[in-house]
């Protein structure tokens, strides 16, 4: 049984795949398991995949009927042996002494949950990202996950395996979107240690994730947000998380504007006690202006076509 067990969904990823597991395999820690979830890749992701596996005792692969992501990463989960539990994307690529540091610290703190910086990689440059806490608070690290104070992704978080399953910690198949945070904060409902390490190990290719299909607004990653929602609505204390969830509800309805899935009926009912507030700030200006206006108008169809109107006479492109 290895000490570390590291999950990776793989799909569509043969572009990448080979700097994300070099990456990993050269980490100076090397107890530790990768476990490679082939996820009915069209590509020859799955061979890439093997290749590791034949080399080196430590790569497990699993190929798999294509489930999605959140699939994925229950399979891989389910078939780790390793006392803690990290995730790694397969267009990302980490620093070598990432294990090391990461357990380290686990093992100095006690903790149940390591939690570390991140870098973003961006198409002008790469971005330090801070996740520093300031607390250990459980509660206070849920209200940071949910108003996205802190990143709610799991490969910049080590967690113990007992976690899993002593708390039930699940990925929803309904969700193609936050499926990581919603184990994270799915945790933090509960009696853990949590602890912070100041450095950054992780790089977080928002290049190639930026083309991801599941970046794109769409009636998918809307269903999603809004199983999410209405998730932890049911299991938290609706008044005690009122800022939390409302944080969330402005994202999903000017994703909802977004989508054009809805009628416009269907529309001023989601979540319409935030109807109102539209306009507060996160989505950019014109995002937050033309979904309110779609509400205020009753017509989303009239507000998409200002907004075509508006980004024609800004690029000249139509």
């Amino acid at each position: 049984m290895a000490l570390i067990s590291i999950v990776c969904p793989v799909y569509r990823a043969e572009a990448y795949i080979r700097r994300c597991v070099d990456s990993i395999m050269n980490q100076s820690f090397d107890d530790f398991e990768l476990i490679l979830v082939d996820d009915g890749s069209p590509d020859g992701s799955g061979t890439i995949c093997d290749e590791y596996s034949a080399a080196d005792s430590r790569v497990k692969v699993y190929h798999k009927h294509n489930g999605g992501v959140s699939s994925a990463r229950r399979y891989g989960v389910e078939r780790a042996t390793g006392e803690y539990l990290i995730h790694a994307d397969p267009d990302d690529w980490v620093e070598p002494d990432m294990l090391a540091e990461l357990y380290k610290r686990a093992v100095e703190s006690k903790a149940d949950m390591v939690i570390c910086d991140y870098y973003e990689e961006l198409a002008d440059g790469q971005k330090y990202q801070s996740q520093q806490i300031d607390t250990d608070n459980t509660d206070t690290i849920l209200r940071a996950l949910m108003t996205d104070k802190l990143h709610g992704a799991l490969w910049n978080k080590l967690i113990k395996r007992e976690c899993y399953l002593r708390y039930n910690l699940f990925f929803p198949l309904e969700l193609v979107v936050w499926e990581d945070l919603f184990v994270c904060c799915n945790l933090m409902r509960f009696p853990v240690n949590v602890a912070y390490l100041p450095k950054a190990f992780y790089h977080y290719d928002n290049v190639v994730n930026s083309l991801s299909a599941v970046r794109f607004p769409s009636p998918k990653t809307l269903s999603s947000q809004i199983y999410f929602i209405h998730y932890f609505e049911n299991i938290l204390n609706d008044t005690k998380y009122q800022i939390e969830l409302k944080h969330l509800k402005l994202k999903t309805k000017r994703l909802a504007f977004m989508v054009k899935s809805l009628s416009d009926r269907e529309y001023k009912e989601l979540y319409s006690e935030i109807n109102g507030e539209l306009c507060s700030c996160y989505n950019p200006l014109k995002v937050r202006f033309y979904s309110a206006l779609a509400l205020w108008s009753g017509s989303q169809r009239f507000a998409h076509a200002l907004l075509r109107i508006a980004t024609i006479i800004k690029t000249g492109k139509k």
